[in-house]
């Protein structure tokens, strides 16, 4: 039986960071967090958290609530098609798929596992200083635009 995987602080980071570029709403149900418990909102990976070297990466993660986590999760094809729709592929070869081509290469990557495992603080750090970058964007802009935040440097 595999063990639970640890929730880290640069796990938390990264969290906020996805569920503020959705503006507190689930990405599926649209179903807002704003001024709710934001607990009931998670950080949805496409490739799951033990996989490291996509673990911190912007593309491989959705604002879900808890119901549509559980939806997904039961249904890869669903979480992919959404994932799909949200990053712009739908139907043919297109930036989206170019996109999820990439990410899928990027998980097997063992240099960025390794990076990612021994600089954990560092990348928490990143996302903490970009979840304050992407409230103060929002705050400004009254989060009429979205800010698409990017990935930390694995080397």
């Amino acid at each position: 039986m595999l063990g639970k995987i640890k929730r880290t602080t640069a796990d938390g980071h990264f969290s906020n960071c996805v569920r503020l570029r959705a503006k507190w709403s689930c990405q599926r149900c649209e179903k807002s967090y704003e001024h709710e418990n934001r607990q009931g909102l998670h950080c949805s990976h496409l490739i799951g958290r033990g996989h490291l070297a996509v673990r911190y990466d912007p593309l491989n993660a959705l604002s879900l609530c808890t119901k549509c986590h559980i939806d997904v999760t039961a249904h890869p094809v669903m979480h992919i098609q959404l994932w799909r729709e949200i990053h712009g592929s739908i139907y043919g070869a297109d930036r989206g798929d170019v996109e999820l081509n990439a990410l899928l290469a990027r998980s097997s990557c063992e240099e960025r596992s390794v990076y990612a495992k021994e600089n954990e603080k560092a990348i928490g750090d990143y996302y903490r200083e970009t979840f304050k970058e992407l409230k103060e964007y929002y705050e400004a802009t009254e989060g009429e635009d979205t800010y698409d935040f990017q990935s930390c440097k694995y080397r």
